[in-house]
Order: structure tokens, then sequence, then C-alpha cells
């Protein structure tokens, strides 16, 4: 069958990983109300794909460049100056959109990568691609199992985790870098528009039937692998955007956890 051809199913395994990463970091971002970061981010990242095109270099590797830079002018304006975090946000991601649709223009292919982008494709995704993911995510992976009480410590109570010796400001730059870069890594999969559901989605529902941190970060994992395993299958199936397919399933599965959530909640004693 076409499901368990090894050059479908490397994609979704992929997919998979990296869906896994992204809602365990989603988790920690539900927590600090800071949903709007990963769809700023997305959106900045447009400027680095443009200059993938630009150079005719790999858009994957000239967007995660540029989106981490991106990611630490958020941190240090946050920082530096009065401004919310929103407000620093839709302002670096405004503008790097802007610039970025220019540079589309300019290249003459704006049309092709620019719906790529927007929207993702799985048949773009090379061998190369496929191990670059699975690398990041991979050590993205290792850093979240090895910080996750401190983050959780973090985001819960920042005085509290500095009194308690946490290196507070170096794990939240790190803790920005790291949605920076896996973010960036989910446009190849699921498009700038969209990838960002990955990150919220699952850790929303999880959020919904969890009473306990570690519950909720094991659903939101669990979740976002039965949206990826799920949704891409049924888009190759009937030549649909996989990222629309993704995001769609999440929500139906939102949708479900909240009537389970209220169920639970009304026969509650």
């Amino acid at each position: 069958m076409w499901f368990f051809n090894p050059i479908f199913l490397a994609p979704i395994v992929t997919g998979a990983m990296l869906a896994a990463v992204l809602a365990w970091l989603g988790v920690f971002v539900v927590i600090k109300r800071m949903s709007f970061v990963a769809d700023g981010i997305a959106h900045a990242s447009l400027t680095g794909i443009a200059i993938g095109v630009l150079w005719h270099a790999n858009p994957l590797y000239t967007a995660l460049v540029f989106s981490l830079v991106v990611g630490l002018a958020i941190y240090f304006l946050e920082r530096r100056t009065n401004l919310q975090v929103d407000a620093i946000i839709t302002l670096l991601f405004t503008t790097s959109l802007a610039i970025g649709i220019l540079l589309l223009g300019h290249s003459g292919q704006q049309l092709e990568a620019l719906e790529n982008a927007l929207f993702g494709d799985i048949s773009t995704i090379t061998t190369r691609d496929m191990l670059t993911i699975v690398g990041i995510a991979a050590v993205v992976g290792i850093f979240l199992w090895r910080t996750s009480k401190h983050l959780a410590l973090m985001m819960f109570d920042r005085a509290t985790a500095k009194v308690a010796g946490i290196p507070v400001d170096r794990l939240e730059l790190a803790f920005y870098l790291t949605i920076v870069i896996t973010i960036v890594l989910g446009i190849k999969l699921f498009g700038v528009l969209l990838v960002g559901a990955l990150m919220i989605i699952p850790a929303s529902a999880a959020k919904l039937v969890s009473r306990s941190f570690v519950g909720a970060v094991t659903r939101s994992i669990l979740f976002a692998v039965l949206m990826v395993m799920a949704g891409l299958p049924l888009a190759h199936l009937f030549d649909l955007s996989s990222g629309a397919v993704v995001v769609l399933t999440g929500s139906i599965l939102f949708t479900f956890m909240m009537g389970v959530h209220r169920f639970a909640y009304v026969r509650r004693p």
C-alpha cells in the first residue's frame, strides 16, 4: 500500500517527530500566554525564505538564520524598551513580511515560492531537509527533557525560579531561540500560515483534559502526533494542502476534547 511506501512514510515520521516537539513547546507557550509568538516568527521567516530563493540557496537554512536574528531582536527589545512583547512581535513580523514579499517579487519566482512558503508542501521535502529536521528536533527534544522542570517553574513564577538558582535570563533566551528554530523547521511541511497551529492546538486541547503539567505535556505530544499521522495521509490521498488538512484534523480533535471537558465538568460532583 502507498501508506507504507518508505518514500511517503519518511516525511510522515519526520512531521510527527517535529509536531511532537512543537506541541511540547506549545505547553509552555500556552502557559505564558504568548501564543502570538508562533505566528509572528513564522511570518517573519518569509524574508529568510525570500533570501534563499534570491540567492539560490536552501530556503530552510536562510529562514533559520534570519528568524534567529528576529528572535534575538524580540528578546532584547522586550527587556530594553517599555513595549509589550505582542507589540514588538507585530512590529518585527510585519516589517519582515513586507521585506519578504518585495524580495520574492524581485526574484521573479514569487508565486510558486510564496505558495510553498505559505501553505507548505510535503512533496518538496528532500532527504537533506528530513535529516536536518530530525537532527534538530532531536536536539530540541533533549533540551526540553533536561530543562522542563526549570522552564515550568520559570513560566509559573519567575521570581521563585531566580531564588532557586535557575539562570532565568539565559534559559529564557534559549527558550525563545528554540521556538524560532522549531517553527522554521515546520514551515516546509505545514506552511507559514499554519505551522503555529501545531504548537497551539495540541497544547490547548491537552490543557482542557489534563490536571497536571506532566499530563498536559504527554497529551499535547500525543495529540500532535495524531494530527500528523492522520492529516498527512489524508492530504496525500485527496491531493490537498498538507498543512491545511493537518490543522483541520487538529481542530476536530480540539472540538472533541471540548466535549470531553464539558462532559467531565458536568459530571464532576
